[in-house]
C-alpha cells in the first residue's frame, strides 16, 4: 500500500560538469592526498588551491570537486540556507578553501555504511581475473542512516541518496528543488516498495 508513504527511492548523485562550473587542483598531484573515502579529515584537513576548468561555463550552486565522489559549494549558500547546511552536516563534514578570495566547502561524507545488498546487487565481472565491482548496486533498508551516503565497495567513486515517499519536502533533493539550486544531478537508481507491503 504506497498510500503508507513508506517505499524508499534510491538515487546516485553527481555534480553536473557538463554544464557547470568545477573545481580541480592546481596541483594535479596533491589530488591524490585527497581520497574522501569516508573518513573524518578535519583534524588533518590542509585546504587545497583550487582552480575552476572550465570558467565561461555558469557558476552552480553546487560544484564538482577535483573528480572525486565529492562536491563543493560557499559559505554564501551555507549561510542563506541553513535547512541544507544542516542536512550535509548530519552526513559529514564540510571542509573550507578558498577561490578567487570566495570562500567555499567541500561537502566530505563520512556517513559510509555497510548497507549493500549483495545477493540483490548486479556486479560486474568483467576481467574475470579482477575482483567483481558494483554495477547496479542495491541497498538493505535497515541499514540506512544520513540521507547522502557512501558505501565502503564505491567509496571514492559514487554518492548514494535516499528518499522516503511522503517525507520527500523534509529531504534533500526537494530542498534543493524548491529553492532553485543548481549544480547537483540526481540519477534514479531504483525503488524499494518493500516496506510499502
Amino acid at each position: 500500500m504506497h498510500g503508507l508513504g513508506r517505499a524508499i527511492r534510491f538515487f546516485e548523485v553527481s555534480s553536473s560538469v557538463d554544464a557547470c562550473q568545477y573545481f580541480l587542483f592546481d596541483d594535479p598531484e596533491k589530488a591524490l592526498e585527497y581520497d574522501l573515502d569516508g573518513r573524518f579529515l578535519t583534524d588533518t584537513w590542509i585546504a587545497p588551491t583550487m582552480f575552476s576548468f572550465q570558467p565561461k561555463l555558469p557558476a552552480c550552486d553546487f560544484w564538482g570537486f577535483g573528480q572525486l565522489a565529492a562536491f563543493a559549494t560557499s559559505q554564501t549558500l551555507l549561510d542563506g540556507r541553513s535547512e541544507i547546511r544542516e542536512v550535509l552536516l548530519s552526513c559529514g563534514e564540510l571542509l573550507p578553501f578558498k577561490h578567487n578570495g570566495e570562500a567555499f566547502y567541500v561537502f566530505n561524507i563520512t556517513a559510509c555504511y555497510d548497507s549493500l545488498d549483495k545477493d540483490a546487487t548486479v556486479w560486474d565481472t568483467f576481467p574475470k581475473w579482477a575482483d567483481p565491482v558494483v554495477k547496479e548496486p542495491h541497498f538493505d533498508t535497515q541499514r540506512l542512516g544520513g540521507e547522502l551516503f557512501k558505501i565502503p565497495e564505491t567509496s571514492l567513486s559514487a554518492i548514494y541518496y535516499w528518499e522516503r515517499e511522503g517525507f520527500e519536502d523534509q529531504q534533500f533533493r526537494r530542498m534543493c528543488q524548491e529553492a532553485g539550486l543548481t549544480g547537483l544531478t540526481f540519477k534514479l537508481l531504483y525503488t524499494d516498495h518493500h516496506l510499502a507491503q
